[in-house]
Parts: structure tokens; sequence; C-alpha cells
């Protein structure tokens, strides 16, 4: 996608102003562009992407209030993209030992939350995720492995 194909995509919201589009990055499975300094929409790239953004776009709206911290939740949708507000931040690499420890502390939280029954009895039960993301009998012992590997 380029920014005329952006202009497109998103020129059936008036509420959006359309002043600056720029692109923030291209992953496997998404591009995502900052829209006017306030909204991150994410493009997909491949077809195999958009069951998964088809449930975020159902359970993040519901999950955003149980966590204590902000997650991006869809305002804006399409056949091929999700939009929702940019959370600005930095990355953790350039911090000081102390706050990115406190940083881990807060990430930690957000996990337990996560993860927790409170969530999990709100949501009900998620589809399973063919990419064994959230499965961590298959995770660990990969994460293990390219840790070690690493380490050699």
């Amino acid at each position: 996608m380029d920014e005329d194909d952006v202009r497109r995509a998103l020129a059936r919201f008036p509420e959006l102003e359309l002043r600056s589009i720029r692109p923030l990055g291209a992953g496997w499975d998404r591009t995502a562009w900052l829209v006017d300094d306030a909204w991150v929409f994410g493009f997909a790239r491949r077809d195999v992407v958009l069951p998964g953004m088809a449930r975020e776009l159902e359970h993040l709206p519901q999950l955003a209030p149980l966590l204590p911290l902000p997650i991006p939740v869809p305002r804006f949708a399409g056949a091929c993209f999700l939009g929702s507000a940019f959370l600005p931040g930095v990355e953790a690499i350039g911090l000081e030992d102390a706050t990115r420890a406190a940083v881990g502390v807060d990430v930690a939280r957000f996990l337990r939350r996560l993860h927790g029954a409170e969530v999990s009895a709100a949501l009900g039960p998620l589809p399973l995720d063919p990419n064994k993301r959230a499965d961590m009998r298959d995770r660990v012992p990969k994460a293990r492995a390219r840790r070690a590997m690493r380490a050699a």
C-alpha cells in the first residue's frame, strides 16, 4: 500500500482529516500507517490475517477496560484494515536500568491481568489460534531452545 491507497481506503470516514499520513512500519502480516498524528491503521498484507483481525475487532473493545494499561481498540474498520488511537511510547531498550525495571513491573501486572481468571470469565473462551501463540506447552520449549542457541 502507498499513501494514495491509504487515502482512498480511509476517505469513507469523514471524522478523519487525512491531513497527514505516514508509514510507521511493515511487518509480515500488516503495514501500519499513522494518520493525523492520532490514529494508527493496520492494513493486512496477507489474507490469512483477516480472521485474526476480525477477532481483534470483536474482543479488544471488551478486553480494554479489564486491563491496567491501554491497548489499541479498533474504532475504524474496513475489509482489510483496522484503525485505533495512536498509543505513543518509547522503546525500553534505551531506558536506564531503574526505569526499565519499573516498566517491567508494569508489564508483569498487565500480563498477570491479561492471563487471569477475571479476563477469562469476562470474555469467555477465545477461538483456537492455529499459530499456537498462547499455547505455552508449545511456545515455552521453542523459546528456551532459541535462548540456548543465542547463548551458545
